[in-house]
């Protein structure tokens, strides 16, 4: 990967968190990154009890015609169904050509709109609901290469994660003290700076950041070794000149290791996240793009008070596993997981394992 490719790549996780935060920017995040694999379309696929699409660059009629009908049809989708979580692959390592060229999807949708080259990869799957994202390119263009196929697979964790939060969130909309207490578990760094300039409030995480490669000055967010860059965004976000999308941008780190991305946005006037803040004010995301993205199991934690026990047990009851398998996997009896999958079921007012793996999928933990 060249590295002005790998630049890009990583300033798309930025994009992926700040969506996170604001469900209208995964529209942008999406057509940035169908910018970045040089493609004509880029989107996510939830298909569960119903079935709903968030895309960018695809015709009018093309989108209709799938949501209407050709979603029930899409061969590339029925295989990626039996893939493993987090696994990228190009279309043609999904499904033969001959294959392809056999189903009625074909013919009545990568015929007329010159779409047939995809790279799709696996977000999260559980017996409720199917998540994957996928980019497609024009027909008769440059096919996705074994190195876009990484690309994506290293970002599938963090739209994972995004996509859990997103949901999490969601249902704190109306409260911004439980919102932030959200955001206060995250591993990413985030911080609301004020319409002075200042930092107002900033995430468990944010308090750790200071020293490699970023400072307050006076109270205010600089990079050291890049500070104009990230000033002027924060500046421009604070004016209101941020508004369509979330602006990316590096900050080098005096230790060599890879630059953080910082995401800047501007916070809307009624936003719950304000809480006391004065507007106008703007949303810095920071992310380390080295950083291992762990399974958010500790949001299920946080939502229903389970213990660290209780936690690890539901993840692994919920996603299919028996009580005697968890037993044998954490080394302890039948009797203890079965009285841990009580405590479960009475904090999360499920009864049975199906009910566990629903509510699994509901608050965003599928595997």
């Amino acid at each position: 990967m060249s590295s002005t490719r790998r630049e890009q790549v990583l300033d798309l996780v930025g994009d992926i968190y700040a969506a996170a935060t604001d469900p209208a920017r995964w529209y942008p995040m999406l057509d940035r990154l169908r910018t970045t694999f040089d493609a004509r379309a880029a989107g996510l696929r939830f298909q569960g009890a119903s079935f709903h699409q968030v895309w960018t660059g695809l015709e009018p009629d093309f989108e209709a015609a799938y949501v209407q009908h050709y979603w029930q049809t899409d061969p590339w989708v029925d295989v990626s169904a039996r893939c493993a979580v987090g696994e990228a692959l190009a279309s043609d390592a999904l499904l033969t050509r001959t294959d392809l060229m056999r189903s009625e999807f074909y013919a009545g949708m990568c015929v007329p709109f010159e779409l047939d080259d995809l790279l799709g990869g696996v977000i999260a799957r559980s017996e409720a609901e199917l998540v994957t994202i996928g980019i497609m390119k024009q027909a008769r263009g440059q096919p996705f290469d074994v190195e876009s196929t990484r690309e994506l697979k290293t970002l599938l964790p963090h739209f994972q994660r995004a996509i859990a939060i997103s949901r999490r969130l969601a249902a704190a909309q109306s409260d911004g003290e439980l919102a932030w207490h959200l955001i206060d578990k995250l591993p990413h760094s985030v911080l609301i700076v004020g319409g002075n300039g200042r930092v107002a409030r900033t995430n468990r995480a944010a308090e750790q950041l200071f020293g490699d490669g970023l400072a307050l000055d006076l109270g205010r967010l600089t990079a050291v070794l890049a500070p104009a860059p990230l000033r002027q965004q924060v500046d421009a976000a604070l004016a209101g000149a941020i508004t369509a999308s979330p602006v990316a941008v590096a900050i080098p780190r005096p230790s060599g290791r890879p630059s953080y991305r910082a995401t800047v946005m501007p916070i809307g006037e009624h936003d719950a996240l304000l809480d006391g803040i004065a507007p106008p004010a703007a949303l810095v995301v920071i992310v380390d793009p080295a950083a291992t993205v762990d399974e958010p199991s500790w949001l299920l934690a946080e939502r229903f008070g389970l213990t660290e026990a209780e936690t690890r047990i539901a993840m692994l009851v919920g996603h299919g596993a028996s009580p005697r398998e968890a037993a044998a996997l954490f080394g302890v009896a039948d009797d203890t997981v079965r009285f841990q999958l009580r405590q479960i079921y009475a904090k999360t007012g499920t009864t049975t394992q199906a009910g566990l793996t629903r509510l699994l999928a509901i608050v965003g933990f599928e595997r």
